[in-house]
């Protein structure tokens, strides 16, 4: 399973543009206001939105 850095805030358009991408772990960024939304970001710049 690949590891992963998780940080939580606000997800608006500006925060999911300036997210970056770790070379080496998938960055996930949760919503703070809607529970379950968060976006994906992996090494290779990639961003994917999910909903739990």
């Amino acid at each position: 399973m690949s590891s992963q850095k998780t940080n939580k805030t606000k997800l608006t358009k500006r925060v999911v543009e300036s997210a970056a991408s770790d070379p080496i772990k998938r960055v996930v960024i949760w919503d703070t206001e809607l529970t379950g939304f968060c976006v994906r970001v992996y090494p290779t710049g990639k961003k994917t939105y999910f909903l739990q």
